[in-house]
């Protein structure tokens, strides 16, 4: 059985249109992890989970709710809205509309400055 909660999971493992969950399924979590971490809530805390099933059974998505910022740095703006847009790309409903983890690799490390290197190697 597939593991995982229903906040965090993929519309096509809940509704179980796929009998094996595919890499795709990991980026529309990881979507759901950006949401978190940026902004410290849960994704759907106001929804129940036969809420977020019926959603998905109906071939939807619930929708993320991303609260507003109450700073005006820039830079903090810049981070959120770099994190929303790379989080609605993990979050669509069609599977094969989501980005690979090459691309997500590509957009986060497009957000580190030069100074700060990378690396795809494990550290020793």
């Amino acid at each position: 059985p597939l593991g995982g909660t229903w906040r965090w999971m993929a519309p096509e493992i809940i509704s179980r249109r796929t009998a094996v969950a595919a890499p795709s399924a990991d980026i529309f979590s990881f979507g759901r992890l950006v949401f978190l971490v940026i902004t410290g809530l849960q994704p759907l805390q106001s929804m129940d989970c036969g809420s977020i099933k019926q959603i998905a059974m109906q071939g939807g998505v619930p929708q993320i709710i991303w609260p507003s910022l109450t700073s005006d740095d820039h830079q903090e703006a810049a981070v959120h809205a770099k994190a929303r847009q790379m989080s609605d790309m993990c979050m669509q409903f069609d599977k094969n509309q989501r980005p690979c983890m090459a691309v997500i690799h590509a957009e986060l490390a497009n957000c580190i400055p030069e100074s700060v290197s990378l690396s795809t190697k494990p550290s020793t």
